[in-house]
């Protein structure tokens, strides 16, 4: 049986912050796009939120492996 922390990790990995990723990478590839204090306010919280489902999801993983 698949434990539940394993379906939550994967899915904050998969679905979650793999889908934020490209548009932060977007954002960051052409830092020219826009001079917006909002735009750059928007893509630094979208960083960061990718950043923590990566590793709150591998985290979920790791822990649902352990048991």
């Amino acid at each position: 049986m698949v434990s539940g922390f394993i379906l939550i990790g994967f899915f904050k990995k998969v679905v979650l912050a793999d889908n934020i990723a490209p548009l932060v990478n977007y954002a960051f590839s052409d830092v020219n796009t826009s001079t917006s204090t909002l735009y750059w306010w928007i893509v630094i919280v979208g960083f960061a939120l990718q950043i923590y489902f990566d590793f709150s999801g591998y985290s979920d993983i790791a822990r649902g492996l352990a048991k």
